[in-house]
């Protein structure tokens, strides 16, 4: 009787949510057995409810429906370097900096927020990734709501557990001259740019306020300047990803 209570007892705990990401480095295999078992805002949950503190991720008006999504990154980061975004995003806009300042909600205050993101599940990758366009409708403090070109890919970190978070978007219809790209997995934020001004912020930014010390509580987090072969290498797993699409409709 007693051992009958102990597989029950482990049985309820494999079906939480917070015991994905303990068996996931033991089973690959029982992690996704559970993970399918879930609906798609059961599984967006599970993202953000293991997301670090300094590179959160939220989602919210979530579509079961289409896989249409809000989803908010909220991540420390140089202020100079955001800067040097929004400058670059409203080069395409003609905005009023001031008048769009004043109409955030900075209770709702996010490094990006992206509307209306369509995402599907990719068995190959053991992740969501979403098909472009999408919103950029907040950059930090400013309000933009206009469509853009960008990918962000949501993947399970398999030998380190979490999720691996690979984001790039465009200023323009270009993936080579006009991007910013962003990398984050094990609490560790990777980012570069076709700007080098906001390359050599980051590369200029000292050791001690890029990175944030562990606590009881709350694991480290550090941001680094990334490369050019990781973001090809990304945009490899799209293309590819989008080949399989069109090869599955034949």
């Amino acid at each position: 009787m007693r051992n009958e209570i102990k597989i029950l007892t482990i049985f309820i705990i494999i079906l939480k949510c917070s015991s994905l990401t303990v068996y996931s480095q033991n089973s690959d295999s029982l992690w996704r057995l559970r993970f399918d078992t879930l609906s798609f805002s059961q599984k967006l949950n599970c993202i953000s409810k293991e997301s670090n503190p300094a590179f959160k991720v939220t989602f919210s008006n979530v579509d079961s429906t289409n896989n249409t999504v809000d989803i908010k990154l909220s991540f420390y980061f140089s202020k100079k370097a955001i800067r040097i975004m929004q400058a670059d995003f409203m080069q395409k806009d003609s905005l009023n900096l001031k008048n769009e300042k004043s109409k955030i909600n900075h209770q709702n205050n996010a490094t990006f927020l992206l509307k209306n993101v369509k995402i599907h599940w990719d068995d190959y990758t053991h992740g969501y990734i979403s098909n472009n366009p999408m919103v950029l409708y907040q950059l930090n403090d400013i309000r933009f709501n206009r469509n853009v070109d960008g990918v962000i890919q949501l993947r399970r970190n398999i030998w380190g557990g979490g999720w691996e978070i690979n984001f790039i978007i465009l200023n323009d219809y270009d993936f080579d001259n006009q991007f910013y790209y962003f990398n984050y997995k094990t609490n560790l934020l990777q980012a570069i740019s076709s700007n080098e001004n906001f390359n050599t912020i980051i590369r200029d930014t000292r050791l001690g306020r890029r990175h944030i010390r562990s606590t009881k509580t709350r694991p480290p987090f550090i941001y680094i300047i990334s490369n050019l072969l990781k973001k090809k290498v990304f945009l490899r797993i799209v293309d590819d990803y989008h080949a399989r699409m069109n090869n599955s409709k034949y």
